[in-house]
C-alpha cells in the first residue's frame, strides 16, 4: 500500500466509510485487509483486483474480505457488488465473483460467514 497502512487507517477512521474498496498488488495488501478486519470486523471490504481471482479470493476471504472481484467485470458489476455488500444481503454480501474475458463465473457458492 502506497505510502503505508497508518494514513490509510486514519483517513478510514476518520471518515467512517460504509465500505471499503481495496486492491490486492501485492502480497502484504492481505496484510492491509486483514488488520482492517481486526480493527473494524463490521466494516465491509470489497476487493476489487487485477490480480487471479482462483489465487487471491480465497485469501483475501481468509484475510477478511467481504467480496472479491476482478476488475475485468466492469462497472455495473462492481456497483451491484458494492449494493450487496452494503446491504448485507444473505446469500449477496458474502458472494466471490470473477469475471474473465466477459465471462462471469462464481469462485464457489455463495456463503454465509458470521
Amino acid at each position: 500500500m502506497a505510502g503505508g497502512m497508518a494514513p490509510a487507517f486514519r483517513a478510514i477512521r476518520r471518515s467512517r466509510p460504509d465500505l471499503v474498496v481495496t486492491e490486492i498488488m501485492r502480497r502484504h495488501d492481505l496484510g492491509f485487509i486483514r488488520e482492517l478486519h481486526q480493527r473494524q470486523p463490521h466494516l465491509p471490504i470489497l476487493v476489487f483486483s487485477i490480480q487471479d481471482q482462483a489465487l487471491y479470493a480465497a485469501r483475501a476471504k481468509e484475510a477478511g474480505a467481504h467480496a472479491y472481484l476482478m476488475k475485468s467485470a466492469g462497472g455495473e458489476e462492481l456497483i451491484r457488488s458494492i449494493r450487496a455488500v452494503v446491504r448485507g444481503r444473505p446469500g449477496e454480501r458474502r458472494q466471490w465473483v470473477a469475471a474473465k474475458r466477459g465471462h462471469r463465473e462464481s469462485a464457489g457458492a455463495p456463503e454465509q460467514v458470521p
